[in-house]
């Protein structure tokens, strides 16, 4: 499954939804996906559209393809909502954004459907945190790779404020979909 360098203790499951908001107090759940892994090494793989009880906005559906139509005669979460949590139960949990979004989504669907669903005991791996660790993702590693290898001294205010103009005219560059003013971008970069 992994190879002989990683060790399984609890079984594992990497989980993936799709929503109708960026925003957490908005946004309700339209498809959760997991892919288990036993400590046998067995998989399985469970996806389900869910219907949020709302509509779905044009620009959530952008992103994940679903749209209320889609999900006009799937099930609510509540009526997963026991089952996926016996389904989960013992694994320990990864997924690309989990900690900051996917993960706190779930629990307040959970908590809707008023199914207890606890995180403590389990391991949550946070693919993105993983990402940033080995590509970070500050302003050293931005001015090397839009600028240059010799980075402006971090404790001279003025070098480092021309760094940031030198950032972006390196971004505006290498990215040709990355908009040419202000409020474009401004709007791109929130989805």
């Amino acid at each position: 499954m992994f190879g002989n360098n990683f060790n399984l203790i609890n079984p594992i499951a990497f989980v993936d939804v799709a929503s109708t908001s960026l925003e957490l107090t908005k946004a309700r759940i339209v498809r959760i996906s997991v892919l288990k892994f036993s400590s046998s090494g067995s998989k399985q793989y469970k996806s389900h559209l869910i219907n949020p009880e709302c509509d779905i906005p044009e620009d959530a559906s952008n992103i994940h393809l679903i749209n209320n139509e889609d999900v006009k005669d799937a099930k609510p979460f509540n009526a997963y909502a026991k089952s996926l949590s016996k389904y989960l139960s013992g694994c320990d949990l990864i997924g690309f954004g989990i900690k900051r979004y996917g993960l706190p989504l779930i629990r307040k669907e959970f908590r809707k459907s008023k199914i207890y669903f606890p995180v403590r005991n389990r391991i949550v791996v946070d693919l993105m945190q993983i990402y940033h660790q080995v590509e970070p993702r500050n302003f050293v590693a931005a001015f090397n790779r839009f600028v240059g290898p010799d980075s402006p001294d971090q404790s001279n205010p003025k070098e480092r404020v021309e760094g940031m103009r030198e950032i972006l005219k390196g971004q505006l560059r290498d990215f040709p979909e990355i908009p040419r003013n202000i409020n474009e971008i401004s709007r791109w970069i929130k989805y």
